[in-house]
């Protein structure tokens, strides 16, 4: 898997009625998903939605939590380095997965709490980056880019409802749309949009 998390748009940003009327829309500010992303189908398998406010790293471990419930075998998550604090690492222990995070330029190779920390770390510093990049295949990372903007183009970027309660099932629902849609196309043509064949 890969995590990311992204806006989504609460305003009406059709400019017809700035164009026509000279009113334009109200501004309602912006969501933001925090998602894992399967790099194989570039499904969906975990979200959390909050505000704009919330950084990312904070939904890490929920999102874990949600995707191991609902009973994913996860074997490797790739994140950038907003998601490369203790937390996480320790995370990554008791769940038993192997946590690929791109270093900050001031990382040392200490464990600061985690074995797995102080390995990765080490390992990061003893390569060059396109060295790690290889050999982690950290370029996978990508595929939660590509799944938002997948999920921007074909679903929309754009939330219609007002009430707490109406964004978080609306935001369910373009999602489980996407996922519906990913599903139905790698079923249709026998593998999925990175190519993995489907028996």
């Amino acid at each position: 898997c890969a995590v990311d998390s992204t806006a989504l748009n609460l305003s009406n940003t059709n400019l017809w009625r700035k164009t026509k009327w000279k009113t334009g829309p109200i501004y309602r500010g912006w969501i933001k998903i925090h998602a894992l992303v399967d790099v194989d189908t570039n499904e969906i398998i975990a979200v959390i939605v909050t505000t704009d406010k919330m950084g990312d790293n904070t939904a890490f471990t929920m999102l874990t939590d949600l995707a191991f419930d609902k009973g994913h075998k996860i074997s490797t998550i790739y994140a950038d380095s907003a998601y490369e604090a203790k937390s996480n690492w320790k995370d990554s222990e008791a769940k038993k997965y192997t946590l690929v995070v791109k270093f900050k330029k001031n990382c040392n190779g200490k464990c600061n709490g985690s074995f797995a920390r102080g390995k990765a770390a080490k390992e990061y510093l003893d390569m060059s980056y396109d060295e790690w990049r290889a050999t982690t295949k950290y370029g996978r990372r990508w595929k939660a880019e590509s799944s938002f903007s997948d999920f921007k183009r074909l679903i929309s970027e754009h939330i219609a409802s007002v009430s707490d309660q109406g964004i978080i099932k609306e935001t369910a629902a373009k999602i489980l749309g996407y996922n519906f849609f990913k599903a139905t196309r790698a079923k249709m043509v026998h593998r999925t949009s990175n190519g993995v064949i489907v028996s």
